[in-house]
């Protein structure tokens, strides 16, 4: 009998072995592969200085205006120190502090890095107002003029300052010369070949101050001429109802421009109409990356139609987002019809069958559009899910960042709640987290039409090692600031 209760006991105790060792395999979506033991390379770039860290973790924020460059060799950072005559703010790059200065950027603005690596910000002094690249000042003004805005082109190759007088006046100063001055200058893009900047030029009293008037698109180019057009309804581009509906772009080789004119599409002075009846609103305006192909969503009749280069590819209850193809042959965008969502590539429509679906968020693309990969909130929005290959593969409180790098591998930052415990995710597989995750921007962003909030995230980049087998990015951890390397 005794030994019967051994073999029992024994049988027992092996069946709960076996049964916690099935239930340790089973794991969530966003617990599938989670675990990577690979250990990233870790660069220390800088160390936030102790007082300013402590200040920041007082207040219960992270480290402000933090960028690096595109190598991820160096980063700057705003940092601030309190003086007997009152707060002083210098750019930190590397562990070097620069000079002190009585401001330093506007709006978090600043500081910011170009593609070939050169710092750039702006600041004030006493009565004059600075903008510094490279630690050289190269431009200035005195107590009658401050310099409040830094617009970049796409490649970030060219730049133009916004400023503003005494007098109330904004100024656009690009190539070194300024502009006259408005009430009020919005939607401000420079063209991809920096020759030339578009924007509203807004006059007798803004709409943010409630006055009635006329905002004129305005071409300044670098010998300062300007082109202005006062509208086709000739009432002024964006009527006060419309306001809120300010779109500029340029096409990729710089030879198209279009805005809207109180809610109606202008591209180079031609109204374009749309082939759905009746008035429209455009929104989601999309140029081809070879410039041969303009798409737009045009809002009539309760109703959203997807417009290629004139002709409607698709009628929707709702409509977000457009993305083509790098080879321009492909157009991709989500889609509704009644309470059911689809992604739409180039016609062919690939329903979201998910219970916890909302509201999407993102959607990438491989280079070849061959696979596709998207994000989107919950019912209540507090969590994020991301799927590929129709299932799916993590569920964060945060998803930002998504992207196809290398081999067509998944690469996206997942947080949690209060964006902590950053980490990025590859191909299913979390590595280490961190405080805060940075990467480096690849394009401007003044150009967006603002109303949708539904944008491609592939505007940000990881960079790919010279090896081809691993990723780089910008991490914070504590007072330490990192480059990071992942390898694959």
């Amino acid at each position: 009998m005794k030994n019967n209760k051994i073999i029992i006991s024994a049988a027992i105790i092996i069946a709960v072995i076996i049964g916690l060792t099935l239930y340790s395999g089973y794991r969530k979506p966003n617990e599938l592969s989670r675990v990577n033991l690979s250990q990233p390379q870790l660069t220390k770039l800088a160390i936030i200085p102790d007082d300013y860290y402590n200040a920041m973790k007082i207040k219960g924020k992270n480290i402000d205006n933090i960028a690096f460059s595109s190598d991820f060799s160096k980063v700057a950072f705003v940092v601030a120190s309190s003086t007997a005559t009152g707060n002083k703010y210098s750019v930190f790059v590397n562990n070097e502090v620069g000079l002190w200065y009585d401001s330093v950027g506007f709006n978090g603005s600043n500081p910011e890095f170009t593609p070939d690596g050169k710092l750039i910000y702006f600041s004030s002094k006493g009565d004059d107002s600075l903008l510094m690249i490279d630690g050289l000042e190269k431009y200035k003004t005195d107590k009658t003029e401050a310099i409040v805005d830094l617009i970049f082109n796409q490649d970030r190759q060219k730049f133009a300052l916004e400023t503003l007088d005494n007098n109330s006046k904004s100024h656009i100063v690009f190539n070194g010369i300024e502009s006259r001055g408005y009430d009020m200058i919005t939607n401000d893009v420079i063209s991809p070949d920096g020759t030339s900047i578009a924007y509203y030029g807004c006059m007798n009293g803004t709409y943010s101050r409630g006055g009635d008037g006329q905002c004129n698109l305005i071409v300044q180019d670098q010998q300062g001429k300007i082109t202005e057009d006062s509208g086709l309804l000739g009432t002024g581009i964006l009527a006060r109802s419309k306001f809120m509906e300010g779109f500029i772009s340029w096409s990729p080789d710089g030879k198209e421009l279009v805005y809207k004119d109180n809610g109606q599409l202008v591209i180079n002075g031609e109204r374009i109409w749309s082939p759905a009846e009746g008035a429209f609103s455009a929104s989601n305006i999309t140029f081809s990356p070879d410039s041969k192909s303009l798409a737009y969503v045009a809002s009539s009749t309760g109703k959203q139609y997807v417009v290629v280069n004139g002709e409607i590819r698709g009628e929707y209850d709702g409509e977000y987002g457009l993305y083509f193809s790098p080879d321009s042959k492909k157009i991709a965008y989500w889609a509704k019809k009644g309470s059911n969502w689809f992604i739409v590539v180039n016609g062919s429509e690939y329903p979201v069958n998910y219970s916890e679906f909302s509201e999407p968020t993102s959607i990438i693309f491989t280079p070849d559009y061959s696979d596709f990969a998207y994000t989107f909130r919950n019912k209540d929005w507090s969590d994020e899910y991301i799927v590929h290959g129709n299932r799916i593969i993590g569920e964060y409180f945060d998803i930002s960042y998504p992207s196809f790098v290398a081999n067509n591998k998944l690469v996206f930052v997942a947080s949690d709640e209060g964006y902590k415990n950053q980490r990025v995710v590859i191909d299913g597989q979390e590595r280490k987290p961190h405080d805060l995750i940075v990467l480096f921007p690849e394009r401007n962003y003044s150009d967006w039409d603002y109303l949708s909030p539904y944008y491609s995230t592939q505007d940000y980049h990881y960079r790919l090692t010279p090896d081809g087998k691993g990723i780089q990015y910008g991490a914070v951890d504590g007072q330490n600031i990192y480059s990071v390397t992942e390898s694959f």
